[in-house]
């Protein structure tokens, strides 16, 4: 049976947590800053839409490659020709910029191809090899010119 000193305490102590509770949810704190302005959001969400939009975009050859990839079994080589595409609109600067950077663009991407897992090289789609390369090859440029890259021939052989 509840007594009134009982239901008092009961009474205060709901006080208290009603208060710590409605206390602690009143803060000024600033609203937080968006990660990506609208504008710069509905661009990129555009330009995702024409990716591979060829009146828009070209490929340029990056050259071909034959790389080592270590797996438990032995090396797995791995030769491809890359082709980065690109909007034609960028293709002058591209190309003038490419030759200074041509050797540290070759080097991340052997870099990348012996760091991935071989699971992510016999994707048939090759959809995470491609975005890391796009990544990479943006990150030696500096600008986010590359949108995509496309291979003309990809291979893997045991040996």
């Amino acid at each position: 049976m509840l007594t009134f000193f009982n239901l008092r305490n009961i009474s205060w102590t709901l006080l208290l947590a009603t208060s710590v509770v409605g206390l602690a949810g009143c803060g000024s704190s600033a609203p937080a800053q968006p990660a990506m302005a609208p504008a710069e959001l509905l661009d990129l969400l555009e330009e995702q839409q024409r990716r591979h939009d060829p009146k828009h975009y070209v490929e340029l050859s990056l050259g071909k490659f034959r790389v080592s990839h270590a797996t438990p079994d032995g090396v797995l080589m791995v030769s491809f020709e890359l082709y980065g595409v690109l909007p034609e609109d960028s293709q002058e600067e591209i190309t003038a910029s490419l030759p200074a950077y041509e050797k540290r663009i070759r080097d991340s991407v052997i870099g990348l191809v012996q760091r991935v897992e071989t699971e992510q090289l016999a994707d048939p789609s090759l959809a995470f090899l491609k975005s890391e390369m796009v990544l990479s090859i943006n990150r030696v440029l500096q600008k986010r010119l590359l949108k995509d890259v496309a291979f003309s021939t990809f291979s893997l052989e045991q040996t």
